[in-house]
């Protein structure tokens, strides 16, 4: 255990005694004050107080005024009196002396002090108090000293450690490794102590004072701007302890900074995820009016122009992706008009791959084609439930739909008609060639990039199967949010390398003309 430092209140002087006087700093008779002409007025004659102050004056009276006080007040003045007179005589006696001095007027000397104006103070009494003030000045300063630097040494043992070298380095070094006589003491703090965060000023006269202390060793390091230090008698546990305080800081700083990471990244996800919750809530606004429409008002799906529009992308399940092929949390696809009236082209943006397509509408319907290879299957649901069934897909954000939804053609549905009869879901399967670019892929080639969309009936929703060699197939749904293509930055012949290459897919369905005069 370490030694404590002991600190002892230091003892006040002795009264001063001379002649029945007693001086502490303050001059007395029996322990008992010199009251003032006024004061002693108003103890002995409440009456002539105003009516408002007298009370208070009366009950002071009564606990002042006893036989010592009385006594007191006579010898402080210089009154003469017999020991064995008894209260009231003592009382009467002050009474008739103050009368008797109530309209005398006296300058009384400064030195005085709390004598009354109207009163004299013996000269014999006058010399004792000033011989007792020189007596107690020369016996009372150094007890003040010591006074003072006892509560400094109080308050600063109460301090913590680093508080305490912050403030006084000095004091710091004598109070834990020296004894009262100013030697090396191991025994006060046989440990090894480590103090942060100080300032380099500090650290430096910490530094000095160690060093004029005999086996005592210090050894500092900083880290971000913080200096610490450790100081004891073993310069090897000093060194491995600054060590092992700098490793523990390092480590303090960087799981503090991955926390504001995560905590920045989740806020940046908890706002991603209101952006795209409103905007989920947006597009079953917008897919709800557009299919209304185009209920009311089928398309005619032989015209190009009824394609034409922004629709957003949902991934299926089936479609393999690794880590390096993320999803956008909105996928889009841009269908606009070509100069070839039996083609359009479309800009798609998928997150990991981005590019535009080349659609052929000039061909025969296909209505049944599943686009995944398989029959599609007939139910009698309505289309309300499927809107509902998307509805709710649409409001989890996320960018895949799941395998049995209404828009995967393995369960494709059929709608009634007005005259009761049943119609496929699915009515027009377009084929398409695509270029694009993406994760450190180019996908150049319309040869092999191929693939094709299969619409619903009303034009507001489809199915789709693009075909890639990094990733397979990709299955698409999508789902209309407006007539206007909103988005329509790539050009198909911005991915064209030569003239002619994307004849050869689409030759059942676009004339060769039209596309040559389109790449030129």
């Amino acid at each position: 255990m370490p030694k404590l430092r002991i600190l002892t209140v230091p003892e006040p002087p002795k009264p001063l005694k001379n002649d029945g006087f007693t001086y502490d700093g303050y001059l007395r008779v029996h322990g008992v004050l010199r009251y003032d002409y006024e004061e002693v007025l108003e103890l002995l004659f409440p009456e002539r107080i105003e009516k408002d102050q007298r009370s208070h004056t009366v009950e002071d009276a009564q606990h002042i005024c006893t036989r010592s006080w009385f006594a007191a007040q006579l010898t402080h003045y210089g009154f003469d009196f017999h020991d064995i007179e008894t209260t009231e005589q003592l009382k009467n006696r002050l009474e008739k002396e103050i009368l008797a001095h109530e309209n005398v007027s006296i300058s009384v000397p400064p030195h005085v002090g709390a004598a009354s104006a109207a009163l004299t103070i013996p000269e014999r009494i006058q010399i004792l108090e000033n011989d007792f003030k020189r007596k107690w000045r020369r016996i009372a300063n150094p007890y003040w000293e010591a006074l003072e630097n006892y509560r400094d040494e109080v308050a600063y043992s109460k301090l913590s450690p680093i508080r305490q070298a912050k403030q006084n380095p000095e004091r710091y070094i004598k109070w834990r490794y020296l004894n009262v006589d100013g030697a090396p003491d191991r025994t006060i703090r046989p440990k090894s102590e480590t103090l942060t965060g100080l300032s380099s000023s500090v650290c430096d006269r910490l530094h000095k004072e160690a060093s004029e202390v005999q086996g005592l060793y210090s050894f500092g390091s900083s880290f971000r701007q913080e200096q610490f230090l450790t100081i004891g008698w073993d310069l090897k546990d000093v060194i491995s302890k600054t060590t092992l305080w700098k490793k523990f800081r390092k480590h303090q700083y960087e799981q503090k900074h991955k926390r504001k990471i995560e905590e920045l990244l989740a806020r940046k996800s908890e706002d991603l995820n209101k952006q795209n919750s409103a905007r989920q809530a947006e597009i079953l606004v917008l897919q709800k009016n557009l299919s209304t429409a185009a209920e009311a008002n089928p398309k005619d799906s032989s015209k190009a122009e009824s394609y034409v529009g922004s629709y957003v992308l949902y991934l299926h399940d089936s479609t393999p992706l690794d880590r390096q092929h993320k999803p956008a949390s909105e996928m889009t696809l841009c269908i606009s008009t070509h100069a070839n009236k039996n083609c359009l082209t479309g800009a798609f943006n998928f997150g990991f791959l981005e590019g535009t397509m080349l659609l052929s509408v000039a061909q025969p319907e296909n209505r049944l084609k599943s686009p995944f290879g398989n029959t599609p299957k007939t139910t009698t649901k309505s289309a309300s439930s499927s809107a509902n069934a998307s509805a709710k897909f649409t409001a989890q954000g996320s960018s895949k739909r799941p395998a049995t939804d209404d828009l995967d053609a393995s369960t494709a549905k059929k709608l009634k008609t007005s005259d009761g009869s049943k119609r496929s879901l699915f009515l027009r399967r377009l084929d398409m060639v695509w270029r694009g670019f993406g994760n450190n892929t180019n996908h150049n080639d319309a040869s092999v990039n191929v693939g094709h969309i299969d619409f619903r009936v009303t034009l507001t929703g489809f199915t789709a199967m693009m075909s890639t060699s990094f990733t397979g197939d990709i299955k698409l749904s999508g789902r209309k949010i407006s007539n206007e293509p909103r988005d329509h930055e790539f050009l198909w012949d911005e991915y064209s390398d030569s003239e002619g290459e994307v004849e050869a897919p689409l030759t059942s369905s676009c004339s060769s003309s039209g596309l040559k005069a389109e790449q030129r």
